[in-house]
C-alpha cells in the first residue's frame, strides 16, 4: 500500500478477513510491538521501575480507513466498542470512551485496575503533580 505506516497485513494475510480488517489489525499488532521494544529499552537501561507510561487512545473505535475497493474498517468486526453504543465523532459512549493505561513497575501493582472516571485534560496536572512541579 502506499502511504501506509506500518507493514500490510502482517501475519493475518491468510485470514478469512477484509483486507481493511487485517491491516487495522496489523496497526495494532505493529503498535503493540513497538511498545514492548520502548518497555524492553526501560529496562535494559535500568529504569523501568520508576519510568511511568501512558497509553491512551483519543476518542473511540473508528469507522475510516481502506480504499475504495476494501471498503472502510467496521468498528463492529473486531468487537472495538466492547458494545458499547456509538464509535468515533459520536457523542455516544462508543465514540467518547476510549481506554487509558498507565504502566509504572515501582508503584502500580502489575494487572490492577481502576474505575476511576478521567479525562485527557487531567492528565497534564496529574503528571505535573507526580513530577513535582511549581
Amino acid at each position: 500500500e502506499t502511504g501506509s505506516p506500518v507493514p500490510t497485513d502482517l501475519h493475518y494475510k491468510g485470514k478469512p478477513w477484509p483486507n481493511v480488517e487485517k491491516d487495522h489489525a496489523a496497526a495494532v499488532t505493529y503498535m503493540d510491538s513497538k511498545v514492548g521494544e520502548i518497555i524492553q529499552l526501560l529496562k535494559n537501561l535500568g529504569i523501568d521501575d520508576e519510568t511511568i507510561i501512558f497509553f491512551a487512545s483519543d476518542n473511540g473505535a473508528h469507522t475510516e480507513g481502506g480504499n475504495g475497493e476494501d471498503g472502510v474498517h467496521d468498528h463492529r468486526f473486531f468487537d472495538s466498542t466492547g458494545g458499547l453504543r456509538g464509535q468515533k465523532r459520536s457523542l455516544y459512549e462508543g465514540g467518547v470512551r476510549s481506554p487509558s493505561m498507565v504502566r509504572w513497575p515501582g508503584a502500580i501493582r502489575r494487572g490492577s485496575r481502576s474505575d476511576l472516571q478521567w479525562a485527557f485534560w487531567d492528565a497534564f496536572p496529574t503528571i505535573a503533580a507526580l513530577a513535582e512541579a511549581p
